[in-house]
């Protein structure tokens, strides 16, 4: 069983645009090109914050990067335990069972998480299944026979086969 745990804190930026909530993770920069002012997007590498007083440094950085959009900015708890490969999602027990899961998406950015289609939400580069879960209010698939064909159909679609699922956890701190 090779899980690989992703557990910490992010900064999350909320913001409007064009009628769609965003909410955007940071975390700690892990390019060199980001180490001077302490933060990344958290889709970059998959790497949150460890303390919340880490997670709270960055705040003022964030706040005047995105000064445009006048975001709010809050901090939440993540807990993502992700298959690293094929055969764990179909052998492994705990995503059978598991009522919050999303797909996990590497691009050449970095990661896109994946959460169920919402009604009014945009879906996935505007034709793929699902919902990028910055813009479907945090909601994962219930169940794993949906998310699962939901990942083969974006599989199909976009031509990749570089997806796998997550147990997605979350909860707000401040």
């Amino acid at each position: 069983m090779i899980l690989r745990l992703v557990e910490g804190y992010v900064v999350v930026a909320c913001w409007q645009e064009c009628g769609i909530k965003k909410q955007i993770f940071y975390g700690p920069a892990q390019d060199s090109r980001y180490l001077e002012r302490g933060f990344e997007a958290f889709s970059s590498a998959l790497v949150p914050f460890t303390t919340l007083e880490e997670a709270k440094r960055p705040l003022d950085n964030i706040r005047q990067m995105l000064s445009r959009r006048s975001p709010k900015l809050k901090i939440g708890q993540l807990k993502m335990e992700i298959a690293d490969s094929v055969e764990e999602l179909v052998t492994n027990p705990i995503f059978l069972k598991s009522k919050s899961l999303i797909i996990v998406w590497k691009t050449d950015m970095g990661f896109e998480l994946i959460g169920r289609y919402i009604e009014g939400k945009p879906p996935v580069c505007n034709a793929l299944p699902g919902a990028y879960l910055s813009e479907n209010s945090l909601k994962t698939w219930p169940s794993y026979v949906r998310v699962m064909r939901c990942r083969g159909e974006f599989s199909r679609q976009s031509g990749s086969s570089a997806t796998t699922l997550a147990i997605f956890s979350f909860q707000w701190v401040r």
